[in-house]
């Protein structure tokens, strides 16, 4: 006969209370740590001192302290005790929150250039940055609930949010000490600062560089977004005509069609056909070159490109075009030292900042030398 072995043989209720006694425990502890009482690198009393404080028995306090330790908010040391940790929680650690996850309809990839830039922030002397997908929707999910229950423990200092923030639940974005800002060029937040790419310096840039190729038709792809009233309004002052067929809306959903509609519009006598083509949408990018290819025409000799990307991860291509785009290091810095500032309690200059476009040859040097590299 076989029999099952549990290391714990209490009952459901004891057990149920002694769990409750250890977060009591947590608690307490975590709430003078986060009140200042006990201070960064202070050391906690003796633990005899704690178990007659709390109450508990010596086994409540160990599990008590060894969550504590999990979550950062103290360490032990064998000789001397036990220590408030230099850089608790509550200090020094930020979720950057996605509102989607990467692969679901509504991810695009200037979120994955700012996704794979935080493990670059790894051993930060000042900070650690932990990542949340999907912190959004009308229905919370397990990565909201989450990232709310650590929020309520008081283990984080501050959030970045990627995306549309008024979808985050009002508990969490009306915290009252939690420094935020969000990236995002949605304005209905006011009172939250923002981080955003500025797509008019990509417009401006983009019609300036064309021209300066010798480019005089020019055809824009983009994903129907405010690009094509800004292009409309800007092309003549570039010297640059912008015929309304040669205005490509394409949909992010369906980034194929890019590819049949640019087909089309070059399989035409060279001077029916664009000179010159922007592509706005790194989505994009692929299937509207893939278009320019299967219409036979030769770049930059028939047809100069311009195409948006978001560095360092700039879009992979051996073809001859030139590369546009928002550093996305730049603009998660932006971000953290917003929340920086919020938690020192230093002044914002800016409340909302437009992070400029860059070409591939104003990056960086180490950010330059990878998107060479093919990254």
């Amino acid at each position: 006969m076989q029999t099952n072995v549990s290391s714990d043989t209490s009952s459901p209720a004891k057990r149920n209370r002694r769990a409750g006694k250890t977060l009591g425990v947590v608690s307490g502890i975590r709430g003078m740590i986060v009140s200042g009482q006990w201070r960064p690198g202070s050391q906690l009393p003796a633990w005899d001192a704690l178990e007659s404080r709390f109450g508990v028995a010596r086994s409540t306090l160990t599990q008590a302290m060894n969550n504590l330790k999990r979550d950062g908010f103290i360490y032990s040391s064998s000789t001397r005790g036990t220590f408030v940790s230099e850089r608790p929680p509550h200090l020094s650690r930020y979720a950057v929150a996605f509102r989607g996850r990467p692969g679901t309809p509504g991810w695009v990839r200037f979120w994955s250039a700012l996704a794979n830039e935080v493990p670059q922030h790894a051993g930060h002397p000042d900070y650690e940055l932990a990542v949340f997908y999907d912190v959004a929707g009308s229905n919370p999910s397990e990565a909201h609930e989450a990232l709310l229950q650590q929020v309520r423990e008081d283990r984080f200092a501050g959030i970045v949010f990627v995306g549309y923030p008024p979808e985050i639940s009002d508990e969490l974005m009306n915290h009252p000490w939690l420094a935020k800002v969000a990236i995002t060029r949605d304005p209905s937040r006011q009172d939250i600062p923002r981080v955003f790419p500025d797509r008019g310096s990509f417009v401006r840039r983009s019609l300036e560089r064309v021209r300066a190729m010798g480019g005089r038709r020019l055809a824009v792809v983009t994903n129907g977004l405010p690009d094509f009233a800004d292009y409309d309004r800007l092309a003549g002052e570039h010297g640059l005509e912008l015929r309304p067929h040669f205005r490509v809306g394409a949909s992010l959903s369906d980034p194929d069609s890019a590819r049949h509609i640019v087909r089309l519009m070059l399989d035409r006598p060279a001077e029916r056909r664009p000179d010159s083509l922007i592509i706005t949408d790194d989505n994009l990018t692929e299937s509207a070159l893939a278009g320019a290819i299967d219409a036979g025409v030769s770049l930059p000799d028939d047809l100069r490109v311009l195409a948006h990307c978001n560095w360092p991860i700039g879009t992979r291509t051996s073809l001859p075009i030139v590369r546009l785009g928002f550093d996305a290091r730049d603009v998660l810095r932006q971000a953290i030292d917003r929340v920086e500032s919020q938690r020192h309690g230093r002044p914002i200059p800016d409340r909302d900042v437009a992070v400029p476009a860059v070409f591939e040859s104003e990056l960086p040097g180490p950010a330059a030398a990878e998107v060479s590299a093919g990254f």
